[in-house]
């Protein structure tokens, strides 16, 4: 469903970014053994850091899985990973309740006559 709704503009957006964190906190949660493995591969042993992406593949095309293109996804270091939209929200109104509580602050103080 997720891949399906990469080809609609704002599905794209929403849907990129949760598989790019959710991929991307994999990774990083096992970086030692995913790199361990890595550095197994006569390759890749002398590398000693890693960028990491995914490739989303054509079923219609398999000879073009393998190939490194710009339909690469690039998953950012573990501090740049989006955040979910519940996330983004909760930063977006953290200064708001304390603003809220400063306005009402003095009307339980309010006397009348």
């Amino acid at each position: 469903m997720m891949v399906k709704a990469l080809e609609g503009s704002v599905g794209n957006k929403l849907y990129k970014d949760t598989l790019v964190r959710n991929i991307g906190a994999i990774i990083y949660r096992d970086r030692k053994k995913v790199e361990a493995e890595l550095k197994r591969m006569p390759a890749l042993k002398a590398f000693s850091e890693f960028e990491y992406g995914f490739k989303i593949r054509d079923k219609e095309n398999p000879k073009a899985w393998y190939i490194p293109d710009a339909t690469v996804i690039t998953i950012p270091p573990e501090d740049q990973l989006p955040t979910t939209p519940l996330d983004s929200a909760k930063n977006a109104l953290e200064g708001v309740g304390e603003a809220v509580q400063d306005m009402f602050k003095g009307i339980g103080n309010i006397k009348i006559g």
